[in-house]
């Protein structure tokens, strides 16, 4: 893939962040694709949905849960922005078959444009809770679900219920490992973090948490 942007722009972004294009849709009102450090990222309104602090949260509960150590063949992304959890997955597993959910086309399309991984990923362009409904019914098992499900910072009112956690019992495969992302700031997403979780403490009382600064990791073994 040509590189987006310029050898100076690359340069002035060590400096300062260089906006290379924005973005809207139904669910995004703002989205851009940025240079920062040398990086390409990408952002909504208020947060980082790709790679940048984002990226850095998951390598390090990545870390923390030795993740290379597992031998995982299947992988389903919920929330798959730009693709920087797979690039990370990627990483440590080369061969694993990753699936990646995105609810919001303009965000598949920019991926596509800008952050395109080869080899490619099988990307879906769905709901995240619809698609999980129809993957339990259809017996789907995946060995790792990661859930990254954002509208900014706020997580879709759908993924916060019973249902959604009763969906993912149907696909994650037994022994399996299932992380979903939550942030702690700002604060009306860290008060939604801490009120959900005594409903996943409840339906996994094997619930594992890790905190970075800003992120609270669960995960939890099928």
């Amino acid at each position: 893939m040509p590189r987006p942007f310029t050898a100076r722009q690359w340069l002035t972004s060590f400096v300062r962040s260089q906006v290379l294009a924005t973005a809207n849709s139904s669910l995004n009102p703002y989205l851009e694709v940025a240079l920062v450090s040398g990086r390409l990222v990408l952002n909504s309104a208020q947060a980082n949905y790709s790679y940048g602090g984002l990226e850095r949260a998951f390598a390090d509960c990545f870390a923390e849960l030795e993740i290379a150590r597992w031998p995982f063949a299947t992988a389903l992304l919920l929330g798959f922005g730009a693709g920087s959890v797979a690039a990370l997955l990627r990483q440590s597993h080369p061969r694993c078959a990753l699936t990646g959910v995105e609810a919001d086309p303009v965000v598949a399309e920019l991926y596509q444009r800008y952050f395109a991984l080869r080899p490619a990923p099988r990307l879906v362009v769905a709901e995240a809770a619809a698609y999980l409904a129809e993957a339990a019914l259809a017996r789907q098992r995946y060995e790792l679900v990661v859930i990254d499900l954002f509208v900014d910072t706020e997580v879709p009112a759908a993924c916060d219920t019973p249902a959604f956690l009763n969906a993912l019992d149907g696909v994650l495969a037994p022994g399996g490992l299932c992380i979903w992302n939550r942030l702690l700031q700002p604060p009306a997403a860290g008060a939604a973090t801490r009120a959900f979780e005594p409903t996943v403490r409840k339906h996994y009382p094997q619930l594992q948490v890790y905190d970075t600064l800003t992120n609270r990791f669960w995960s939890w073994r099928g």
